[in-house]
């Protein structure tokens, strides 16, 4: 029994078996608003995010505008784009400010999880769309861990957003 358990966690979450990309990234295709927040690892809040994105189809493509809002009135606009490549779901992100980012994705239990790992940085991010009593909600969850050793920070991320309807 121990075997087949292991076994399944091998399976890829993203196969021929799976659903399309175009239906794993179609519950996300709306206008939302809501805040994101940064903890530290043992719960501290550190930011407080004011977000708002919409998602819409170009083609076979999912693109995406963010406006970002941080306390100080700080605004941060980005441009994404998520899409699937040789069997594989990517969500790439240009900041106006210079940052630019590339998440490898999978999509298992109902949630579409975004993950990197580069030199010094490690990210992982679980996305779900939820409908509410009063509509659709767009849960985010992740954690962070930049820099290494005892230098490193590590970081815990909540995205709460709503649906903007019409």
């Amino acid at each position: 029994m121990k075997i087949k358990f292991f076994l399944l966690l091998l399976i890829p979450a993203f196969s021929a078996h799976a659903q399309s990309a175009r239906e794993i990234f179609a519950p996300f295709n709306a206008h939302w608003k809501g805040v994101f927040k940064v903890y530290t690892h043992d719960g501290r809040l550190l930011h407080t995010i004011e977000v708002e994105q919409r998602y819409w189809w170009d083609g076979n493509v999912q693109r995406a505008t963010f406006i970002e809002k941080a306390r100080d009135g700080k605004i941060v606009r980005a441009q994404a784009k998520n899409y699937e490549e040789n069997g594989k779901l990517f969500c790439a992100v240009e900041k106006d400010n210079g940052e630019k980012s590339l998440h490898l994705g999978h999509y298992a239990d109902g949630a579409l999880f975004w993950f990197r790992k580069e030199e010094g940085k490690v990210e992982s991010f679980k996305e779900k769309v939820l409908q509410g009593r009063a509509g659709k909600k767009y849960h985010i969850d992740g954690f962070g861990v930049y820099g290494s050793g005892e230098e490193a920070s590590h970081l815990l991320f909540e995205g709460r957003y709503f649906e903007v309807k019409k």
